[in-house]
């Protein structure tokens, strides 16, 4: 009995030997070749290698790649693959890290696409081509940069990239394709290229943080939908080279206060404006025959507009809900008007006052008049107060009250006949208080040149270059609203540009003698206009008479006009104030302000109406914020605190700040899905799991045993 026991024993262990083998030498790596290409994944590290040489194979659907999606952590694609294939790379949840080779020139359909954990993705300057959908929902990606020969961002490319925050497109982008950026929620600045001429149906569809977006000259058509939900957009300039501009272009677009467009479309087609409620005025460009379905259906703050004769029909609900809607300038005779084609549910329209034989070419908005701040001028005194001593703001009213005819040049210089109605706080406090926040003589200015003005780096030729280009196409902004700011050559001990310089109105672009010249309004010169060039030498002069004695260093281009859209319902205890990245405010979307090169960039919070607190985050220990002149500060901070902001019922109040410590809820990412639990290894010989198949068997030897020798074993 004992010998049998002991050749069991044998046996059995000699059976354990055996079938443990495999699971010792097993490896958990697989590879295999598809194509010309091979791949290795070792599912333990989640690391998977394409080796080979020319194009990976397209695979067309999620199911048709050889490696296991769920598996993939991180992708290293050698050098010699140039072609990324279609679906290759799709859905797989888990990737976190990409490596790409110089020798890759396209990136194929839906190759990343729904890649929810990269959150940063380099592409080699080698690759000339990306497809369509190929980083499509990639919730978590943050940084991208696009090479610098792609032509063209194809549709849906970075579509629902809910993390994407900015990107920079290279200068040889010569189309934006449909939806190209739907859905990129927190996406709050990207540059349009000078090249592009087509932006696609739906291209920045609900980009709900893009706050500004320059338009280039040579682009010809913006689609349907291309910034519909785009809700912080405030201000959009259309250059004439546009031809048409498709259905609900700007729909929805709710801070949406000032728009230019096109002198060459010919129809503001359906939806254009549809629920874009802060859009205060608009002018009809001269080319335009038909105001389509609901076209300004709900622009609940639009007063005025500017209808030229070209206009045929209106068509139904195109003005319906402009409860604000008073005045209608019309070019044309009042019998004119009497042929336009005005459809049902237009009562805003018929209600408003029409004046007509309005003269388009000097024709602004009425609203903006009285604010037209155009010159620094000679009543400083009048912009005088708690906020700042002396001129708070170096723009006021002579020039553009001259050109708008609004004052007589024989009364120039002095300031005593000014307006009474600018020595007001309704005009002067949040001028003052903007320029203290941001130690800026140009108050909430929109800079779109001045190179000093942000990096204390001149760049005259490039400075001069944007501004013409402006001028050029923005004639209708020759009264006073458009600003160009010139410095001259003021440096502090250290040899750094300072603030400085002299704010002039421009009149009109003027090519004589193959000679940019920029004619324009100088209050040292008020008897005459001079005009400003570039020299042979890059500098830029004016003259016949100059207000600098050296040649200008920097320009900046300011729009007054935006800023005076606040004006009347501005209310200094609905703002609060910080640097970039201090605090955070749950539920507010903050403003970038440019502050100039002594102060840098400021953070504006608006505070909405029907709130009394906020809850406000710092992002560090020691981050400061301004509430009505009164500075607040968390000292102590760990990831738990935030402060619970009291407003205050008036401007001259204070707030009051309680600081808890208590779990955050800030803005969470997209969680990416739970991956299928990983399978065991299996068994070479039965296809079963090692683990279940070698339990199985030890058991069965058990109760071999067990019936042999009973209890006694």
């Amino acid at each position: 009995m004992k010998k049998t026991k002991q050749i069991l024993s044998i046996l059995l262990a000699i059976l354990m030997i055996v079938l443990l083998t495999p699971m010792a030498f097993a490896s958990n790596i697989v590879k295999g070749d598809v194509g010309n290409i091979h791949w290795e994944l070792d599912r333990d590290s989640g690391s998977l290698t394409i080796s080979g040489g020319g194009a990976m194979p397209d695979f067309y659907n999620l199911n048709a790649e050889p490696w296991s999606r769920t598996y993939v952590r991180s992708v290293e694609v050698m050098n010699g693959i140039t072609t990324i294939g279609e679906h290759a790379f799709d859905s797989c949840k888990n990737l976190t890290s990409v490596s790409l080779p110089n020798s890759l020139q396209s990136i194929r359909k839906y190759a990343f696409s729904n890649c929810s954990n990269i959150e940063t993705i380099s592409i080699p300057e080698s690759v000339t081509s990306i497809e369509s959908w190929a980083f499509s929902s990639c919730t978590l990606l943050s940084e991208i940069n696009v090479p610098k020969d792609i032509t063209v961002i194809s549709d849906k490319t970075f579509a629902h990239c809910s993390s994407l925050t900015n990107l920079v497109l290279p200068d040889n982008i010569r189309s934006i394709g449909d939806s190209a950026f739907s859905g990129c929620t927190r996406l709050a600045s990207i540059n349009i290229p000078k090249k592009v001429v087509s932006i696609g149906e739906g291209a920045f569809n609900s980009c709900e943080a893009l706050t500004s977006i320059t338009l280039p000259d040579e682009l010809a058509s913006i689609g349907g939908s291309a910034f519909r939900g785009c809700k912080e957009l405030k201000t959009v300039i259309v250059p004439n080279s546009v031809q048409t501009i498709d259905e609900s272009a700007f729909r929805e677009c709710a801070n949406l206060t000032d728009i230019t467009f096109s002198n060459s479309v010919t129809e503001i087609a359906d939806w254009m404006f549809y629920k874009s409620e802060k859009l205060q005025s608009f002018i009809v460009p001269n080319k335009v025959k038909y105001i389509r379905y609901q076209a300004f259906n709900y622009c609940s703050f639009l007063s005025e507009v500017f209808i030229p004769k070209s206009v045929t029909t209106i068509e139904e609900y195109a003005f319906r809900s402009c409860s604000r809607l008073s005045d209608v300038y019309y070019e044309g005779t009042e019998e004119e008007w009497n042929t336009i084609t005005i459809s049902s549910n237009n009562n805003s329209l018929r209600s408003a006052t029409i004046h007509y034989n309005a003269d388009p070419s000097i024709w602004v908005p009425q609203e903006a008049n009285p604010y037209n701040l155009g010159e620094e001028t000679y009543s400083f005194d009048n912009f005088s107060d708690d906020h700042s001593a002396g001129h708070c703001f170096g723009m006021s009213m002579t020039s553009s009250g001259y050109y708008n005819d609004f004052l007589d040049i024989s009364i120039l210089g002095d300031s005593t006949v000014l307006y009474d109605y600018e020595n007001n706080d309704t005009v002067r406090a949040p001028i003052c208080y903007y320029q203290a926040r941001q130690g800026s003589r140009a108050a909430a200015a929109i800079v779109a040149g001045g190179s000093a003005y942000k990096n204390q780096t001149a760049n005259i030729a490039a400075d001069w270059t944007s501004v013409v280009n402006y001028v050029k196409n923005h004639a209708s902004d020759d009264k006073g609203i458009l600003q160009i700011g010139f410095r001259g050559q003021n440096r502090d001990r250290n040899g750094n540009l300072v603030s400085g310089g002299h704010a002039i109105n421009f009149l009109r672009y003027e090519n004589v003698d193959g000679q940019d010249r920029i004619y324009a309004y100088d209050n040292n010169f008020p008897e005459e206009e001079t005009y400003f060039y570039m020299d042979s030498t890059g500098a830029v002069r004016q003259t016949p008479h100059a207000t600098f004695r050296v040649s200008i260093t920097s320009i900046a281009l300011r729009n007054v006009a935006i800023y005076f859209n606040l004006v009347g319902s501005f209310d200094l205890s609905r703002v609060i104030y910080t640097t970039p990245d201090e605090i955070r405010i749950e539920g507010l979307t903050p403003y970038l302000m440019d502050g100039d090169v002594e102060m840098g960039e400021h953070i504006m919070y608006e505070l909405p109406d029907d709130v009394t607190n906020v809850r406000i985050i710092p992002q560090f220990d020691g981050a400061t914020f301004t509430y009505l002149e009164k500075e607040y500060r968390f000292d102590a901070v760990d990831a738990d605190t935030y402060g619970v902001l009291t407003l205050s019922s008036t401007e001259d109040g204070t707030g009051t700040l309680v600081i808890e410590n208590a779990p955050t809820t800030p803005d969470q990412p997209d969680t990416p899905d739970t991956p299928d639990p990983e399978p065991q290894d299996l068994c070479p010989w039965c296809g079963q799991e090692h683990v279940g198949f070698f339990q199985g068997i030890i058991g069965w030897f058990h109760g071999l045993l067990a019936r042999i020798f009973g209890a006694r074993y």
